[in-house]
């Protein structure tokens, strides 16, 4: 793990800039979050977003739409893993995980097979122009994307979470498609 205290420095900064954003312009960002990805989440019948955990951004209004379309689909953390779960209704088939994050609650909602999705959202500390994600450290998401064969991965994010230099690269890493920073 040569790359861990870069990582971690990296991980601390972004957490502050995260934490330090304004109200309004997290506002904006999910404002403009919306519109984009509503366009580019049509053609798909089945797409992966998450719920924000602290101070990611708000997906929460592009979680609702796609929940009523019958195309979202959780992630709810098992231990060191992520299981998918369809959720075709927040308000009654997710409650707050210990972290403070809405997740599918599987006594409520149909599993589903990672295999299955066709687009996904992704979250992270920061991303670079190389398409590569921080994470928080856990390595939750990278073990899943290692595994998930759909090639449809994108980044979401703040532009305030864009960085200027390339995020050390790891053998478990995993390149994004793309990322969208709003």
């Amino acid at each position: 793990m040569k790359n861990a205290p870069d990582k971690n420095l990296l991980r601390d900064h972004y957490k502050r800039v995260l934490n330090t954003l304004p109200e309004d312009r997290r506002v904006q960002a999910a404002q403009l979050a919306l519109q984009s990805l509503t366009a580019l989440t049509t053609p798909f019948e089945y797409i992966l977003s998450f719920s924000p955990i602290l101070s990611e951004i708000d997906l929460s209004t592009l979680n609702a739409f796609l929940a009523d379309q019958g195309k979202l689909v959780l992630p709810r953390v098992n231990g060191a893993d992520l299981d998918l779960y369809l959720v075709d209704d927040i308000l009654n088939q997710t409650k707050p995980s210990s972290w403070g994050v809405l997740e599918p609650d599987p006594k409520l909602c149909q599993s589903f097979d990672k295999n299955d999705a066709e687009l996904a959202l992704v979250p992270a500390l920061a991303f670079d122009s190389h398409n590569h994600r921080l994470g928080r450290g856990k390595g939750i998401y990278d073990r899943f994307l290692k595994q998930f064969q759909c090639k449809n991965t994108y980044g979401i994010g703040y532009q305030e979470q864009f960085s200027q230099r390339c995020i050390p690269v790891d053998q478990w890493d995993v390149q994004l498609a793309g990322v969208f920073l709003f």
